[in-house]
């Protein structure tokens, strides 16, 4: 019987990837796409396990490509243009919530977790594991045990959601019922198929 929902927060509780707001942040600073990524490629499990920070990349990028501005509000504003919340999903959850646990295990670097945060993004979700917070980044199979020492159940008893067919392997291989998630229609007609009632 499964007894919580364990959900990914970026294109699935927010409606979009950080690819985009990656090119969001582009396009209003002029760095070029490819040289932005050049750069951040090396330090984005830093990024996402809170060994680096945003706030240094920002001013790493501001040096490299010889910016007269601040990068970091540039930053924030783009990731809050493009990370809508999925308020339909968020809807679902509520009904979920009354039978079953609903948790999150997101990759995000502190500054977007702070932002998901302020904005009430994780305020119906117990617990909510955060790359940055607890030093783990998926597919990682310590963060997905973690979930559950925090959950206390077992796998069998759990269901992960995520956008990324990656981040499902190391979960279903530790038992976890799994759930690509693609859009909000698809996933109701999963829960279902899982027997869920909401």
């Amino acid at each position: 019987m499964i007894k919580a929902i364990i959900f990914d927060a970026g294109g699935v509780v927010l409606l979009d990837r950080i690819e985009t707001v990656d090119k969001k942040i582009c396009e209003k600073t002029g760095i070029p796409y490819d040289s932005f990524i050049a750069l951040k490629k090396p330090i984005y499990t830093d990024l996402l396990s809170g060994k680096y920070s945003v706030e240094e990349f920002c001013a790493k990028l501001q040096k490299e490509f010889g910016l007269d501005f601040d990068v970091l509000p540039v930053w924030k504003k783009a990731y809050l243009e493009v990370m809508a919340i999925n308020t339909e999903l968020l809807e679902i959850v509520k009904k979920l919530k009354k039978n079953c646990s609903v948790a999150i295990i997101s990759n995000a670097p502190k500054l977007h977790a702070e932002l998901n945060k302020t904005r009430g993004v994780y305020s119906l979700f117990n617990p909510c594991i955060i790359s940055c917070e607890v030093g783990l980044v998926k597919p990682d199979r310590r963060i997905f045990e973690l979930a559950l020492q925090k959950i206390g159940l077992k796998a069998k008893e759990c269901v992960f959601i995520d956008d990324r067919e990656e981040h499902l392997q190391i979960p279903k291989e530790l038992g976890f019922q799994v759930i690509h998630f693609k859009n909000n229609k698809e996933f109701i007609e999963a829960l279902k198929k899982l027997g869920l009632q909401f």
